[in-house]
């Protein structure tokens, strides 16, 4: 399914005490056009159960909700995330040959399947005579294989039990099941950075307002889901975040008032010739993707549909902010401006239909 096949529709609840923040006008007569969104994620780990229950709890729609992690998902995070993620590595003490050494334990990407894990251990000039200021040596210890039959993981060593570094291929070989057991139960930040793209992108048809540092305008309606969505961003913020910025979801009030209409009309006919624009420019790489074989019609027939697809959810976009501006928001008039430039036969497909 795609992300722009779900639309929130919430009501809107404002306290008075966000306008006297940002206006002088009275709250009891301000009419809100809508917010000026912003958001700050990071890294962070939250588990699933927590999560889903409190997404429950505020209400907030089972389409926006996350997957449960599948074992591929799980095996990936165990490659990204086994040592360190702040330093891409874990720094450890290890003996070699009876002598206590400084190491660290790294992992490498072998392919999609495979990941291999290394230690560099340091070597002192005392310990190696070539060394004027020490010499880092790097033995790989053991892979780690997806298994894609039954979703498991196999740890292969690639030293013998008689090997110094032994007991760190244990060690990790052990962390490596642990990890993929627990990367199964957790969601991580990069999917809440994903969800609120999603969120401010798509589904409150919400437009970019700053290129600088990203602020988002969110039409009114959607401003229980906002304020539900920066509650529970505290809460993870408050459980689940040690370092970083701090997370959260800031929303501010936009007053209906003439200036603050002309600039949200102007930054929705940006996003609506940009909507267009990456229409059009699908169908040009569709034709010249296409085998030189293909048939023309049944190529011209198929990405009408696209096509049409996708102008009826760049209609809405439209129709969303004709409604609430009072605008004259047109999807014509943008394919009209750009059809002089395309080819044949992508004019034939914008002909075919018909907007």
């Amino acid at each position: 399914m795609a992300i722009t096949d779900h639309e929130l529709d919430t009501g809107v609840s404002i306290g008075t005490q966000d306008l006297t923040g940002v206006t002088d006008i009275d709250p009891e007569e301000a009419e809100i056009l809508g917010h000026a969104v912003t958001y700050t994620v990071g890294d962070f780990e939250v588990p699933r159960e927590w999560l889903m229950e409190r997404m429950d709890d505020m209400g907030l729609p089972d389409f926006m909700k996350f997957r449960q992690p599948t074992d591929k998902r799980a095996y990936n995070r165990v490659r990204d995330r086994l040592v360190d993620v702040d330093n891409d590595y874990d720094a450890i003490s290890t003996k070699v040959d009876g002598k206590t050494h400084e190491a660290r334990v790294t992992t490498k990407k072998v392919d999609n399947e495979t990941f291999q894990i290394d230690v560099d251990v340091l070597y002192e000039a005392a310990d190696n005579e070539e060394a004027t200021h020490g010499d880092w040596r790097n033995t790989t210890i053991g892979h780690v294989r997806y298994v894609r039959d039954d979703g498991g993981v196999v740890t292969t060593p690639s030293i013998g039990d008689e090997s110094d570094l032994w007991s760190v291929w244990e060690t990790y070989a052990a962390k490596v099941h642990e990890a993929k057991k627990y990367y199964k139960t957790v969601h991580l930040g990069k999917e809440f950075q994903k969800l609120m793209g999603r969120v401010v992108k798509h589904w409150t048809e919400g437009v970019k307002i700053r290129s600088a540092g990203a602020v988002y305008f969110v039409p009114a309606r959607h401003a229980e889901t906002m304020e539900a969505l920066g509650t529970l961003f505290a809460e993870i913020d408050e459980k689940f975040k040690d370092t970083g910025s701090t997370l959260e979801v800031q929303t501010i009030p936009v007053i209906s008032d003439e200036q603050r209409q002309k600039m949200v009309a102007e930054k929705a006919e940006t996003e609506l010739e940009a909507r267009v624009e990456a229409a059009i420019e699908t169908v040009e790489e569709e034709i010249e993707d296409a085998d030189a074989d293909a048939d023309e019609d049944k190529l011209v027939e198929d990405l009408v549909t696209v096509f049409e697809d996708e102008l009826d959810e760049i209609d809405d976009f439209a129709a969303e902010y004709n409604a609430l501006l009072e605008a004259e928001l047109s999807i014509r008039d943008v394919i009209a401006d750009r059809k002089g430039d395309v080819v044949p036969d992508v004019e034939e497909v914008i002909e075919e239909v018909g907007f």
